[in-house]
């Protein structure tokens, strides 16, 4: 018994540091892009229902204090993690990504294409923009992967993100595969 209950006060000493690295990352718009990631993180880890409130209450600001952020990654990011939340974000937030025909405009950036690629599948039917953005980010990141580094972290998240998309999967299941982005 007494080794459980070391365990149990060694969860709740990470579970508070956790709880305090969430709550102190710092504000402004690099501190958004940090947070996003860190919230991400610990969805990918399967522990992020520790962290409920205080993940939505850092989400909720983030929603009613809207920084620019200006990268993919960060941008698609946001817009996952506010739709998989319920926040009804717009898509308007893609607008520096996408040219006059409303299509996503090409880039070399694979961890933002593979962000995008994640957050289209939390498009409602009337989200216009990111109607093509399935196919068109697939496209790129299935040209892109046999260039990346073997055995990279990068290589192995796009590979599973176009076997099973993160929203198909159960977090424990994903971990594996996210947790070291």
């Amino acid at each position: 018994m007494q080794v459980a209950e070391a365990y149990a006060k060694e969860i709740e000493i990470l579970n508070e540091q956790t709880r305090a690295t969430l709550q102190t990352i710092a504000s402004g718009s690099s501190g958004v892009a940090e947070k996003l990631k860190f919230i991400d993180l610990l969805e990918r880890l399967g522990i992020a229902y520790h962290f409920e409130k205080e993940i939505d209450d850092q989400l909720r600001h983030i929603y009613t204090q809207p920084v620019h952020l200006n990268d993919l990654e960060t941008v698609a990011l946001q817009f996952r993690l506010m739709r998989q939340h319920g926040y009804n974000i717009s898509t308007d937030i893609f607008s520096n990504f996408v040219d006059r025909d409303g299509k996503f405009k090409d880039t070399s950036d694979v961890k933002g294409l593979l962000s995008l690629y994640e957050a289209s599948y939390a498009r409602t039917r009337s989200d216009d923009v990111l109607e093509g953005a399935v196919a068109f980010a697939a496209t790129r990141l299935r040209s892109a992967a046999p260039l990346l580094e073997p055995n990279s972290t990068l290589k192995k998240m796009v590979t599973h993100a176009l076997d099973q998309p993160l929203h198909t999967g159960m977090p424990k299941i994903t971990t594996t595969h996210g947790a070291n982005s």
